[in-house]
């Protein structure tokens, strides 16, 4: 009885809340799309479109004042879903741009990763998760490799984990999962 109560309460304010425009950033009866919303750094970041153009750029909101575009972020050679492909890892934001993986610190312009290996990762840069403070992307080479597992450790080129689909051949590892933090919490009977 007590979920139930919970669950009224908090749909009855969801219900009879008040939602406000926060800024019209397409001024007018034109639509922004705002999308793509990733918490960095104490801020908001999202995709929207303003009346100077018609692909999305990156905006910046820091909760108090109108949103704002985001001059470090809109450096960076534009990337279709910069922010669907973001991760936040070593307190930076990771992204796929610029021919490669790269990092926003939240105050320098954005900066590609440095790969120096003969093989750069340089395509289907996606799909995150951090295990043992290693960042796991799906990534792709300019090789006779296909869309792969590699890691990021923060430091070291990004490494080739596994050709799990040899050759051309593409294992698109999509969605990964790090369970390290269920195991601490596993209970035997």
């Amino acid at each position: 009885m007590k979920r139930i109560l919970l669950l009224l309460l908090f749909t009855s304010n969801c219900i009879f809340s008040q939602t406000t425009l926060i800024s019209d950033i397409y001024v007018g009866a034109n639509d922004s799309n705002p999308e793509r919303f990733v918490e960095f750094n104490g801020k908001l970041y999202f995709e929207a479109i303003d009346s100077n153009c018609i692909c999305g750029k990156i905006w910046e909101y820091d909760g108090v004042n109108a949103p704002v575009l985001s001059q470090q972020m809109n450096t960076v050679t534009y990337y279709p879903d910069i922010l669907r492909f973001s991760y936040v890892f070593d307190n930076k934001l990771f992204f796929p741009a610029n021919g490669g993986l790269t990092y926003y610190d939240g105050i320098n312009n954005p900066q590609a990763v440095p790969d120096t290996s003969p093989n750069p990762v340089n395509r289907n840069i996606k799909y995150y998760a951090v295990f043992n403070n290693v960042l796991y992307f799906q990534g792709e080479e300019d090789t006779a490799i296909g869309t792969e597992l590699y890691a990021y450790d923060g430091t070291n080129n990004p490494t080739l984990i596994a050709d799990i689909n040899p050759g051309t051949g593409s294992s698109r590892p999509i969605y990964p999962v790090s369970y390290t933090h269920l195991r601490a919490h596993e209970t035997r009977h």
